[in-house]
Formats: C-alpha cells, structure tokens, sequence
C-alpha cells in the first residue's frame, strides 16, 4: 500500500511539473518544472517492479525505431 502512495505522490509532482511548464510563461519556471518532472519520472521508474522496467523501456525502443527509422517504402 505505501509504494502505491508514492507512486501516486511521485505522479502527482510530475503532472504538476507538466501543467507549470505549459501554463507559465516565465523561463526559469519552465526549467524548474521540466527538471521537477524528469526527477519524478526517473524516481518511477527506478521504484518500479523489474518486469515493467522492460515493458516501458521496450515501448520506449519501438516509438524511437518507428521515428528514426528510414522509410521502407522503397
């Protein structure tokens, strides 16, 4: 129950890091909450289980394949 807890707190920090970065128009702010929001991303992904460490890290290789790779039309 506490690990969902902080999941949840770490989730909330990263939506609140994404709603600062869109509704503010100040540099600094900007810079502040896309650090905020890498730092909670990366405390995600570090807490959670070995198995959806692969899952999010093999969506993550598919969506960079399809953008950098070459097109096979030809």
């Amino acid at each position: 129950m506490e690990m969902a807890l902080i999941y949840l707190i770490l989730f909330v920090i990263f939506l609140g890091a994404v709603w600062v970065y869109f509704n503010n128009n100040d540099e600094i702010h900007s810079i502040a909450a896309i650090s905020a929001g890498l730092i909670a991303l990366i405390w995600i992904f570090i807490l959670s289980p070995l198995w959806l460490q692969f899952f999010i890290t093999s969506i993550l290789f598919i969506i960079c394949r399809h953008i950098y790779a070459p097109d096979r039309k030809t």
